[in-house]
């Protein structure tokens, strides 16, 4: 048998051949034009970058000037502040208020109120001893953005307000506005102070700027929004020497900087974007120098045999390549003919082998996969609570001694119902229209239990009711808003369910008027494996499993003051039939 060339001997003889000629015009190319085109490609990424943190930044200003204006107008805070008004106004009106308008953003900012002369004080937060006008007024606290105010109806705004709150919270940024009584005069103040935390993840968020400076144009005052401890004079910052002398919307290089400004509209604040140039162009004659030491050692021309070889040898790796396409789009029957170079042939015979055990892995693997994720959610679907069985048991209990027999039979007749569904290990799925049942079912106990304090509704859309869905997904939704949601709540309580039919989706949503969620509330079921939050992960692994993760489940604070529990399910056309044996008909 004649032996075939090896892969290193041709590229041996050819690309030795052909290395020197594109590589002398590319370097000649890259010397020339490569600066340039560094240059031009770092600013023009620099004024996107700058326009998308401008734009976030003043998103983040304008919608804090507005809570401050609504708060400085809110009737009841006037009053308080106003000697004149005889109004009542109860303090927890005022703090509802407060939380009202931040709508869940405590955790990023903080307000606080205070009239003129001190004696009226409310926060968010622990109020801060610095907007204490009673004992911090001095004039030469020119960072305290009270010292300063002169009264007017425009927002003012601090960057020099930098300080440090009892939480260990860095302020960032500062927002006064003036209160005003029905006369005009000014009775106190609204300061929203900013956290750090709030521009983490808007500002330099694919981390392409040095710096990022926030400036105040009339005190010479920077703050990098990248390093939370470097703010002050212009002192601080070395490289601002040669900034441009004016801060207008502009990217320009000085000395060994690129600067990108974009001005702050309606304010004295500038948004720069820092780049040191000096690792751009250092890698540049870098690369440049190595590459012309390998071109000096390359060798002159022989483009005909580099393309001929180039050809062969394309042809063949693309065969392979559309072969290993075939086989991604489930074609396992592909099979590569023999090549008359070694190592291509030698590849053709693994990829086939390879081929062979890939089909029989994939069988295997199916297999398994099918076998666990039966196990899984037969073991999922066993994880049942007692907590409901013993509070109902404890009702019935209570029941028989204060009333006598009309509520046992019915709490009876509807545990009843309960027990059997959870207990029916056969069955892995039921209709919407089943679900909603049991939810009734389990309701009504609670409505005899807890009295007419208890308000429920129902929405669902009469096309999906016979559309089939894992069991017991609704149910232990509703007994978590119950339990957690509002029991601990003082007054009425009310839970609306609803299965609706948007687009090709199946939405389920559970809400509640309760307590809400906690600020450390995770919403990575995945992660409540081996927890104590048993109920939560049993419905997103069952549901994760049926639908192949094509599916949504969160729970979040709906901005109505609800809590809401949401799933969205693909609207698939497994549709059960509801005719039943005579049989079931008596045991229901």
């Amino acid at each position: 048998m004649k032996k075939k060339p090896t892969i290193f001997e041709r590229l041996f003889l050819y690309f030795g051949i052909i290395i020197a000629i594109p590589s002398f015009v590319f370097a000649a190319y890259a010397f020339i034009t490569g600066q340039l085109q560094i240059t031009r490609n770092i600013e023009e990424q620099a004024t996107l970058y700058i326009d998308n943190d401008s734009q976030a930044f003043s998103k983040v200003l304008d919608d804090y000037r507005h809570k401050a204006y609504e708060i400085s107008k809110n009737e009841k805070l006037i009053s308080l502040f106003d000697e004149n008004d005889d109004t009542e106004v109860d303090n927890k009106d005022i703090y509802t208020m407060l939380f009202d308008v931040m709508k869940g953003d405590t955790y990023k900012a903080t307000v606080s109120v205070v009239s003129v002369d001190g004696q009226k004080r409310l926060s968010t937060h622990v109020f801060p001893e610095r907007y204490d006008v009673r004992y911090y007024n001095t004039e030469s606290d020119f960072t305290n953005p009270i010292v300063w105010n002169v009264p007017s109806t425009q927002t003012s705004i601090s960057i020099d307000n930098r300080y440090v709150n009892v939480n260990g919270d860095e302020i960032v940024l500062s927002l006064l506005r003036n209160v005003f009584d029905k006369d005009g005069n000014n009775i106190g103040y609204v300061i929203v102070d900013v956290y750090d935390q709030c521009l983490d993840n808007l500002i330099n968020s694919n981390n392409f700027f040095n710096d990022v400076l926030l400036i105040n144009k009339k005190s010479y005052y920077a703050a990098s929004l990248i390093d939370g401890t470097n703010y002050g004079n212009f002192l601080n910052f070395p490289y601002l020497k040669d900034r441009p002398e004016e801060f207008n919307n502009a990217t320009e290089i000085n000395g060994t900087h690129l600067f990108t400004v974009r001005n702050i509209q309606n304010t004295d604040l500038v948004v720069m974007g820092v780049i040191d140039m000096t690792h751009y162009t250092d890698n540049f004659y870098s690369t440049l120098k190595v590459f012309a030491i390998t071109l000096a050692v390359g060798l002159l021309i022989a483009l005909l045999l580099a393309y001929h070889f180039s050809r062969n040898m394309s042809i063949s790796i693309n065969n392979v390549i559309n072969s290993m396409h075939k086989v991604e789009e489930g074609n396992m029957a592909i099979e590569i003919r023999e090549h008359d170079i070694k190592e291509l042939d030698e590849l053709n015979e693994n990829f086939n082998d390879m081929v062979i055990q890939l089909v029989k892995l994939v069988k295997q693997v199916q297999e398994d996969d099918r076998k666990y994720s039966q196990a899984e959610m037969k073991s999922l679907e066993a994880q049942l609570d007692p907590h409901f069985l013993f509070n109902t048991l404890n009702t019935i209990k209570a029941i028989a001694r204060i009333n006598e027999q009309q509520e046992i039979y019915e709490i009876t007749i509807r545990l009843g119902t309960l027990l059997r569904s959870n207990l029916n290990n056969s069955k892995t799925t039921s209709t919407i229209d089943e679900s909603i049942s049991l939810v009734n079912d389990y309701l009504t106990i609670q409505k005899i239990r807890f009295g007419e304090k208890l308000h429920v509704s129902y929405d669902v859309d009469d096309d999906i009711a016979n559309n089939v869905i894992p069991k017991l997904i609704i149910q232990p939704l509703v007994e978590n808003s119950l339990k957690h949601g509002l029991e601990p709540k003082i007054g009425d309580w009310y839970i609306d369910i609803h299965c609706n039919k948007v687009d090709d989706k199946i939405v389920i949503r559970v809400r509640d008027n309760g307590v809400g969620l906690s600020s450390d509330f995770n919403s990575d079921f995945a992660s409540y494996k081996n927890t104590t939050h048993v109920g939560l992960y049993n419905i997103y692994r069952r549901l994760d499993i049926h639908y192949e993760g094509k599916m949504k489940f969160n729970i979040v604070n709906a901005e109505d003051g609800f809590t809401e529990a949401k799933i969205v399910l693909p609207l698939t056309s497994r549709i059960a039939n509801l005719q039943m044996s005579t049989k079931e008909k008596d045991e229901t």
